[in-house]
């Protein structure tokens, strides 16, 4: 079984370097999450097009309400570790990182 050990940073938290779709993307890892959220910043470098009306649904953050596009993830590898389809969502708020849930 493929394993990936990450360690506690100064503030606290865990951090993962993942490769979506080719891209690498800094994470901050959220075991309270419910998805992978990944900030517009991040959607567009991994080149998911984006529009208002996209952000079809909602969900709830430390921020309040914020709108969600889902999306679907061709694959997502942290180390050795990949998984492909998977479901994810864009979160349109003031988000400074990406939520790996």
């Amino acid at each position: 079984m493929d394993s990936v050990s990450l360690e506690r940073a100064q503030d606290g938290h865990f951090y993962a370097d993942a490769e979506i779709n080719g891209t690498t993307i800094r994470f901050m890892v959220d075991t309270g999450a419910t998805s992978v959220a990944l900030t517009e910043e991040d959607a567009a470098a991994i080149g998911i097009e984006m529009a208002e009306e996209d952000f079809t649904e909602r969900g709830s953050g430390v921020g309040g309400t914020v709108g969600l596009k889902p999306i679907v993830l061709d694959s997502l590898a942290v180390g050795d570790i990949e998984i492909t389809n998977v479901d994810a969502v864009v979160a349109k708020s003031a988000m400074n990182i990406s939520l790996l849930g």
